[in-house]
């Protein structure tokens, strides 16, 4: 019976290792993850921070592409009878 409880002590030990190894790896690729997205959100505020001034100018933007709105349809039917 003391063989048996000694065998049982060293299999669960041997497990506890194995499974602190294992958690320790995984620690370890988590803090490589955390690394690469803070990179990741460290370059949108850069782009957020560099394309704000591009806000205001949106506005004027689809103004002047309303405006152009259906003079295509002109354009492509003047080309069509100059084809013709």
């Amino acid at each position: 019976m003391l063989i048996l409880t000694l065998l049982t002590g060293i299999v669960v030990l041997a497990f506890l290792i194995v499974l602190g190894w294992a958690l320790a790896k995984i620690a370890h690729a988590l803090e490589a993850i955390i690394g690469n997205l803070e990179k990741i959100a460290m370059g949108v505020r850069v782009i957020e921070r560099e394309t704000a001034p591009l806000c205001g100018e949106i506005a004027t933007l689809n103004r002047a592409f309303e405006a152009l709105d259906g003079r295509f349809d002109a354009i492509t039917g003047n080309l069509l009878r100059a084809v013709e």
